[in-house]
């Protein structure tokens, strides 16, 4: 459900990141890396040069490779890994204040 520029989604709202700023500040990148290159899986994102509002998302199912997904050719991806890090640290102190966690544990009931 959308509201104006803003997105509902269980509850809260919020604004949508766009996929360009997804994949610019090294989301897509880790979440690929850390999360859904392993079980087989990549999100991508399909640019739409002449209108960006039409970027999107997609998700590659690979499921059935046992080895998943890796990154192809040299590529560094350090810069967007340690971008990506230090942002999860400046939150960290927070989320363990509020919440008494860092990543939800499966058993949370927040």
């Amino acid at each position: 459900m959308t509201e104006g520029n803003k997105n509902r989604l269980h509850g809260w709202t919020a604004p949508a990141v766009p996929p360009r700023e997804f994949q610019r500040r090294g989301y897509l990148q880790e979440v690929n890396r850390c999360f859904l290159h392993p079980l087989g899986l990549a999100m991508g994102v399909k640019l739409h040069n002449d209108d960006p509002t039409k970027d999107e998302y997609q998700v590659l199912d690979a499921r059935d490779d046992p080895e998943g997904f890796v990154f192809g050719g040299p590529v560094d991806l350090t810069p967007h890994a340690f971008a990506v890090e230090v942002e999860q640290k400046a939150k960290a102190k927070a989320r363990m204040g509020k919440f008494g966690f860092i990543v939800q544990p499966v058993e949370s009931n927040v």
